[in-house]
């Protein structure tokens, strides 16, 4: 019966041991996109605007450079790694005729990090571009990062 709980009782010692590992290492709490967008084409059609849709690229770079910002622990726009609208192209093979982003920390779910974009306003401008035509959203840790494109 021992050697059967061994595997078990190291894991739960090793996360234990571990609890200071990267964000990369920590798993990201689950994010509705769906709630996001959501609250976006809310305000987008109170101004008249079309709604957006999400598409799984740009969630996936969103959540790429929030756990970018959650390993360096600072907000930002800048990824020396070489983000934007040139990773869509060389990651994911799209060509964005317009791209945005919108970074936030807060812990406050999805209500939360579109409160403190609506009361930007950069980020308020970039949510109601008319341009945009697709979103994409990603969180870790708090760390916020919304990405808009015309595809």
């Amino acid at each position: 019966m021992l050697p059967r709980l061994l595997p078990a009782l190291a894991l739960a010692v090793l996360m234990t041991l571990f609890t200071g590992l990267p964000s990369s290492f920590v798993a990201a709490r689950p994010v509705s996109s769906n709630r996001m967008l959501d609250l976006v084409n809310n305000v987008r059609n109170q101004h008249g605007l079309r709604p957006l849709h999400l598409l799984g690229s740009l969630n996936a770079d969103a959540k790429d450079h929030s756990l970018y910002q959650a390993d360096i622990n600072s907000v930002t726009h800048d990824d020396n790694r070489g983000g934007g609208a040139d990773r869509l192209v060389r990651e994911y093979g799209l060509q964005p005729q317009y791209w945005a982003e919108n970074v936030a920390l807060n812990h406050g779910g999805e209500e939360g990090a579109f409160e403190t974009w609506m009361n930007s306003p950069g980020h308020r401008a970039n949510i109601l571009n008319p341009q945009a035509t697709h979103m994409g959203i990603g969180d870790v840790d708090g760390y916020w990062t919304q990405v808009f494109a015309k595809i």
